[in-house]
């Protein structure tokens, strides 16, 4: 519920602080860092805020980013296109065999394969510090500090470790000016 989200936390942090401070809930539930990128860029700049916080996970990664891709899905035309879903998608939609057997070839009802190559680990992580140089140089135009939160989902937290290796995107994001790295994990744990 909203009261409960980090957007009303922050606000009532600010409560009683002489700091006249406004928070805007401006994130689309369900998105992802690319999507938000598109979303400040051609929607939030007009608020012209002072620090932007984006929420991270795992999940853009495993599922978000291999389903839909990075900025390639959006065209000039300002048309969206995701990629393209394995050419047996409508048989494991109808065959209970057929998802048995992509079950047991390691495949999940995302339809991506559990394994993740070398090569795709490579390519996710340069999508990805693509991404935060984009938004720092786009927040850096506008005199707008950014800020990337790291944070966990419950299975994280049962493992206590994140389900994608993280390391070489937080390196290239800690080398960006304007912006700042915050792993929630460790609080997580420690408190928890």
């Amino acid at each position: 519920s909203f009261d409960s989200t980090y957007p009303k936390f922050l606000a009532q942090k600010f409560k009683n602080s002489k700091q006249k401070v406004e928070i805007l809930n401006a994130g689309v539930c369900g998105s992802d860092p690319f999507y938000e990128y598109m979303n400040l860029k051609d929607r939030l700049l007009v608020y012209k805020p002072d620090i932007v916080v984006l929420m991270i996970g795992s999940d853009d990664v495993f599922l978000d980013y291999r389903k839909r891709g990075g900025f390639e899905r959006f065209l000039s035309n300002g048309k969206v296109v995701y990629r393209k879903p394995p050419w047996w998608e409508p048989i494991y939609a109808c065959n209970n065999v057929f998802r048995f057997i992509a079950t047991v070839m390691n495949y999940d009802e995302t339809l991506l394969g559990k394994r993740y190559t070398k090569e795709e680990k490579r390519q996710t992580d340069k999508s990805f510090t693509q991404l935060f140089s984009k938004y720092n140089k786009l927040l850096d135009l506008n005199g707008i500090k950014l800020v990337i939160v790291l944070h966990p989902v419950k299975e994280e937290l049962r493992e206590k470790k994140y389900h994608y290796n993280f390391e070489e995107i937080e390196s290239s994001i800690k080398q960006l000016p304007n912006t700042v790295f915050a792993d929630l994990l460790p609080c997580f744990l420690e408190k928890i």
